[in-house]
């Protein structure tokens, strides 16, 4: 008999989860150490504050560009409605 697929099958067993008060520096080299896309972002209590993607890491790298100035957490760049 065929199993149906549940999120069991396809969900990452070990998080890699990142602080909003983290170096955007750190998270995004982070991120291409472990060679994912994004990661969940959760406050010293564990809650879900926002999530930071490629998407948002290419933000970074456009305001650098723009600012001449990069840096900063991750907080000021991550998606905070999820």
């Amino acid at each position: 008999m065929n199993r149906s697929a549940t999120a069991r099958d396809y969900m990452a067993a070990k998080l890699i989860t990142l602080a909003p008060d983290m170096d955007i520096h750190l998270a995004i080299k982070t991120l291409l150490d472990k060679r994912i896309s994004g990661a969940p972002v959760v406050d010293e209590r564990g809650d879900l504050v926002g999530v930071l993607s490629k998407k948002d890491c290419f933000k970074v790298a456009f305001s650098a560009s723009y600012h001449k100035d990069w840096g900063g957490r991750v907080a000021d760049y991550m998606t905070a409605e999820v």
